[in-house]
């Protein structure tokens, strides 16, 4: 599966954002995803967060879709925005699903 051939590495976030009164703290998941297959293409690749508090229990999780093709041994940049409470300390990620073309 071309899934086990993307890797990268993952933050998240907090940027501000709008004007001067309407300004407000967004946060991104933040990734460069590496496909390192010689010949596929990658597409709709599906991410799973996995959010964490001080104590390692997990809090939560998010899932999305990237519909972006990532050409074989290229890296792409994705961002996402994401809602995440003050309780998450640190997350972990996963690529779960993606197709080969």
């Amino acid at each position: 599966m071309i899934s086990s051939l993307l890797r990268g590495t993952a933050k998240i976030e907090t940027k501000k954002e709008g004007g001067i009164f309407s300004r407000k703290e967004v946060q991104y998941f933040t990734a460069e995803i590496r496909n390192n297959s010689l010949l596929a293409k990658a597409k709709d690749i599906k991410v799973k967060v996995t959010l964490l508090s001080k104590t390692k229990s997990e809090i939560g999780d998010i899932e999305f879709t990237i519909y972006e093709f990532i050409e074989p041994g290229q890296s792409k940049i994705i961002r996402k925005e994401v809602d995440v409470s003050d309780d998450v300390a640190e997350f972990s990620w996963d690529v779960i699903n993606a197709f080969a073309e």
